[in-house]
Formats: structure tokens, sequence, C-alpha cells
């Protein structure tokens, strides 16, 4: 059965305003992930109201991620995105094409250096860490024109995965001010990160691995590869 995107979406006629949720990781619908298509499609339904993006997110494909920030990007309306929770790995990027970057001031902002699988031979491999270092090259770019960080400053805190509390995250200049604090807890996916705060963890809840998962990953890093050199 085809799966789609769980992007939630909601509409306020009355205020001129559309919500959009990113609640959940991003990646390709027919595995129940948030997609760009979805963003994009749901933003060309409200090609001139004020957005308001509410992110709760650990992150995912970076590649989906620089299809919504370019989305969300070029919108005629406003863009606000409030992290309520968790915004994390890739969903940084997505929520840095905010014009206004609010965090809950019990939410944290993760940043660290973009990871994939890797299957194939010793050239392979190699050439998927350079896929992986322009990737990264990109991901700073971004932060940097928000920021205003030096790539040296940045470089080491992806290096690190940095996670940044409200404050830290609005004194470095990844958002823009703090909001209340919010009663939500991490979205699933959050708990492969090595550095993550307790508090901010889930009861673990089973997820059954896609269908040929192996093949699945041989066929993305090939795709990875690709489109480094489009």
């Amino acid at each position: 059965m085809e799966r789609k995107s769980p992007l939630r979406i909601e509409a306020n006629a009355d205020a001129g305003l559309a919500t959009l949720y990113l609640y959940d990781e991003i990646g390709p619908a027919y595995y129940g992930l948030i997609d760009a298509a979805s963003v994009i499609s749901a933003l060309g339904q409200f090609q001139n109201l004020p957005i308001n993006l509410r992110i709760n997110c650990p992150g995912g494909d970076v590649f989906e991620a620089f299809a919504m920030y370019n989305a969300l990007a070029r919108h005629s309306g406003q863009i606000t995105v409030d992290i309520d929770a968790l915004c994390a790995s890739a969903a940084t990027v997505v929520a840095l094409a905010g014009d206004k970057v609010r965090i809950a001031a019990n939410a944290m902002f993760m940043v660290h250096n973009a990871y994939t699988i890797a299957l194939g031979n010793a050239g392979e491999l190699r050439k998927t860490a350079d896929t992986l270092d322009q990737v990264d090259g990109n991901i700073a770019a971004t932060y940097a024109a928000k920021t205003k960080l030096p790539l040296e400053t940045l470089n080491p805190m992806m290096a690190a995965e940095t996670w940044m509390t409200a404050s830290d995250a609005v004194a470095k200049g990844f958002c823009d001010e703090i909001g209340q604090a919010l009663d939500v807890r991490a979205s699933l996916g959050a708990r492969r990160f090595k550095n993550m705060p307790a508090h901010l963890s889930t009861p673990e809840r089973r997820i059954e691995a896609p269908p040929r998962a192996v093949e699945l990953a041989a066929v993305r890093n090939r795709n990875l590869r690709q489109r480094s050199r489009s």
C-alpha cells in the first residue's frame, strides 16, 4: 500500500495563516516520512499567505531538506519557524529558511556532520566520503549565511555533534528569539544520536525495517554520488 507523507497542514482563513507541522523524519513519502514534494505542494496551496512552520524533527535526508529550504526561501509570504522540541541534523537546514526562527525555551537545536550508509569497493567508498565532505560544506555555508559565524567556528561544532539549548541557539545566531516552553518530547528517530540529552528522549517504539533495506542503501548511495557530479 502506498504511504503518504505525514506532513500535517492547518489553514486558518480568518487569520490568513497556514501552519505546517514538520513533526516526523525527513525522507521519502513511500516510507511514511515527510518529503520535499509534500512541503512544496502545501506552499503552492498558500502562495501569498504567511506560513508558520512548526518543527519537532530529528532530521533525515539532507537533499530533501535542501529542497524544502529552497522552496520555503522562494515563498512570497512571510515564513515564521517555531522549534517546538527538537530541531536536529537536516531539520536545522529547513529551519533556517525562516524569516524569523523562534525556539521554545525548553527545546534543543543540534548540528553535526552528514552521514550515510555506504556499500561498494574502496574507490566507491572514497568517492562517498568526498561527497559527504561536499554536503558538509553546503550545510556549513547555510549556517554561516544565517549566523554570520565563520566556518572555522562552525566546522568543529558540526564535527563534535553540538547540542544547543534555546539560549545557546539564539546566542550563536541560529535562532532569533526564545518562545515559551512547550510540553513536547523529541520526535521518534532522535535516539540514534550519540550525544542526545536524556530529557529529550522518548520510549522506543518498534519500527519495522523497510523492505530491501540493503538494496535501498546502495541505490541512495549511488544517487548521492551522482547528485554531487550534476
